[in-house]
């Protein structure tokens, strides 16, 4: 993706659940946390070779049991999943390895409190996660408006463990370290300028917002025509009272920077549209202007993260088999292109 992007002359936009996901691996990799998990992963491992005691951890559920999850490191979230399933059927979890020969112990009561902060940890990076996996939606804008929603989910969960705040102390380390330049980055940037929902208001830095600002008045100024939005009005023959005004009225420069600024202001001044608003039906039937639809066409369309495009390969991997190796790209092509955009003839 990077050579693409050399290659093509496009400015490279990271995948942001990817650089989530590495704030959540510097967490598992820390020796408050890799204890614990490695007792999770024991537990749930035993239950997953025991069929006896998976029946029994089943039967004291009851209707509708839970199965219990593995973390899997190819996998994102897999370790908070699994820990929000340990934490939702402890009790049954106890219960079956009590009763069962070779199991391991149960989880203590300090051990508990351990996993309850870690789950609250982690809950706040799952749903950023979520959030920039769309792709039937505009995701570019929300980069920044879900990285500020992380910060401040983050700084205001509350730990009562140690460890918990040892890991808590690390996630806020690594936020910044890995999160932070995004707001600098001209795409999201702009795309959150766009963003009716957002605009001004989705930064967490002031600063960051009034270059976003900037960014956008400098693509207006770019996309306006050469001739000025309001040429000088023609004399008028009817006689004045003040002929001086005419003469400055006719003298007046009109200028493609000062036309962008005065462009950009109108949908500043407006209230934001509620969150279910969706940023390319607002632009489609604004009355704001041409040159701000074409603006969000351009910068709408980047996708805030890679995992559609990683799709698209395995889906490939699986079209073309040992029994299929002479596909042409064409071939290949089509189908691809109608099954990743079968969500538009459903609608």
């Amino acid at each position: 993706m990077l050579k693409a992007c050399e290659l093509l002359e496009y400015k490279h936009l990271p995948c942001v659940a990817h650089t989530i996901n590495l704030i959540v691996q510097d967490v598992l990799k820390l020796p408050d946390f890799d204890v614990i998990l490695t007792k999770c992963k024991s537990v749930v491992g035993f239950f997953k070779r025991s069929q006896i005691a998976y029946s029994k951890f089943k039967e004291a559920q009851g209707d509708n049991p839970h199965s219990l999850l593995q973390e899997m490191p190819t996998r994102w979230n897999s370790a908070y999943e699994m820990i929000k399933r340990i934490l939702k059927t402890n009790e049954f979890i106890t219960l079956a390895l009590v009763s069962s020969r070779g199991a391991p112990l149960p989880f203590s009561a300090a051990e508990v409190d351990i996993l309850n902060d870690i789950s609250e940890l982690l809950s706040p990076f799952e749903e950023a996660t979520l959030s920039v996996f769309t792709k039937t939606k505009v995701s570019a804008s929300i980069i920044i408006p879900v990285i500020c929603e992380l910060n401040h989910k983050i700084n205001n969960i509350k730990v009562n463990t140690e460890k918990g705040k040892n890991i808590l102390t690390t996630i806020k380390f690594s936020l910044t370290k890995r999160l932070a330049s995004y707001e600098t980055r001209t795409i999201p940037r702009i795309a959150t300028i766009l963003d009716p929902r957002f605009k001004k208001h989705g930064f967490c830095n002031p600063f960051n917002a009034e270059e976003g600002v900037k960014a956008v008045q400098h693509e207006l100024f770019t996309q306006l025509p050469a001739n000025p939005l309001h040429p000088p009005t023609s004399p008028t023959q009817e006689p004045s009272r003040f002929s001086f005004l005419q003469v400055k009225s006719q003298n007046k420069v009109h200028s493609s920077w000062a036309d962008a600024i005065i462009l950009m202001r109108q949908p500043l001044e407006k209230e934001n549209q509620p969150e279910k608003c969706d940023p390319l039906a607002y632009w489609q039937i604004t009355t704001d202007g041409d040159t701000f639809k074409t603006l969000a066409k351009k910068y709408f369309c980047a996708p805030a993260s890679s995992c559609e495009s990683e799709r698209v390969f395995s889906k490939a991997g699986q079209l073309i088999s040992e029994r299929r190796t002479r596909l042409s790209s064409t071939v290949v092509d089509k189908p691809l292109f109608l099954n990743k955009n079968k969500h538009v003839n459903n609608k």
